[in-house]
C-alpha cells in the first residue's frame, strides 16, 4: 500500500512537471486525474489476462476471452473491495476483539476476498473458452443426421 501511495504521489508530481515542460500547465495535472482510474483498470485487466494465459490449462484460451474473464475478474475484485471498505467502516470491529492482529485479519479477509474474485475471472474464461470449443465442434458436425444410415434403427 505504502507503494502505491508513494508511485501516486510520484506520478502527480512527473505530471506536474511534463505540464511545465511541454507548455501545458495545470492540463496535465488535470488530465492524469481523469485518466488515472481507467489507467489502473487496464493495467488491472492486463495483469489478470496475463496470469490467465500463463495459468495450466488442457487449452490455451483465446484473446477475447481471457480480456472478458480479466474484465470481469477485476469487476468482481473492485466490487468486493467497496463492500468490504462498506463492512468494515460501518460493522466490524476487528481492533477491538483482536486488537493489533485486527489489522492482519482484516488484510487477509481482503486479500481472500480478491483471490476469490481472480478464480470468478478465471472460470468466466475457461467457461467462455469451453462455449467456443462447443460452438466449433457442433460446426463441424452434419446438420441432419439420416435414421436410415445403417446404425441402431428404431432404438
Amino acid at each position: 500500500i505504502d507503494v502505491a501511495a508513494a508511485a501516486a504521489t510520484l506520478v502527480d508530481a512527473a505530471a506536474a512537471w511534463l505540464g511545465r515542460l511541454l507548455g501545458l500547465g495545470d492540463a496535465a495535472v488535470h488530465a492524469w486525474s481523469v485518466l488515472r482510474f481507467p489507467c489502473l483498470l487496464a493495467v488491472g485487466v492486463l495483469w489478470c489476462a496475463i496470469l490467465f494465459s500463463a495459468a495450466p490449462a488442457p487449452r490455451r484460451p483465446g484473446l477475447a476471452q481471457t480480456l472478458v474473464g480479466a474484465g470481469f475478474g477485476v469487476a468482481v475484485m473492485i466490487a468486493a473491495s467497496a463492500g468490504f471498505s462498506v463492512y468494515l467502516s460501518h460493522f466490524a470491529s476487528y481492533e477491538r476483539v483482536y486488537g493489533l492482529l485486527g489489522a492482519a485479519i482484516a488484510s487477509l479477509v481482503w486479500a481472500w476476498l480478491l483471490n476469490i474474485g481472480l478464480l470468478m475471472g478465471f472460470e468466466v474464461t475457461a467457461a467462455l473458452e469451453r462455449h467456443r470449443l462447443r460452438g466449433s465442434a457442433h460446426d463441424s458436425l452434419p446438420d441432419v443426421v439420416s435414421s436410415d444410415s445403417g446404425g441402431a434403427g428404431g432404438v
